[in-house]
């Protein structure tokens, strides 16, 4: 049994042969490969130099150890936190509103991870629960 040669479409493309893909039915009307790259010299080619910015800079190891705040709030005359890990602070009806506190913790290096609402955790009324973290010292 005689075997029926295929021709190299694949290598008429990548060549760019114009020749070779005339040859070819519907490939006369296909534009030529655009020719490899040269490698550069490496005598003429510029000094690398690093960039400036977050990208030269070496990233900072993450701390192994975390502490952990969890605070609910309730409204009175706007969100007050009320419960610190399950402790209720005293006189929290003179605690500072939700912004005020947030920008206070942000000061301190607590960093909110997560935000719920829904089913009290401490108290009767707290629905509303944030959850921070911070390197340990």
């Amino acid at each position: 049994m005689e075997r029926k040669e295929t021709p190299d479409v694949l290598g008429a493309i990548l060549s760019g042969a114009a020749e070779a893909r005339a040859d070819l039915p519907g490939l006369a009307e296909l534009p030529a490969a655009p020719s490899p790259r040269r490698p550069r010299n490496k005598a003429t080619k510029p000094e690398a130099q690093p960039r400036p910015g977050p990208a030269s800079a070496a990233p900072q190891p993450r701390p192994e150890r975390w502490e952990y705040l969890a605070v609910s709030l309730q409204e009175h005359r706007g969100w007050r936190p009320r419960y610190i890990n399950g402790q209720e602070i005293r006189n929290w009806t003179q605690a500072p509103v939700i912004h005020e506190y947030l920008e206070e913790l942000g000061e301190d290096n607590w960093e909110l991870v997560a935000a719920a609402s829904g089913k009290a955790l401490y108290g009767s009324s707290d629905t509303y629960q944030l959850f921070f973290k911070r390197a340990k010292r």
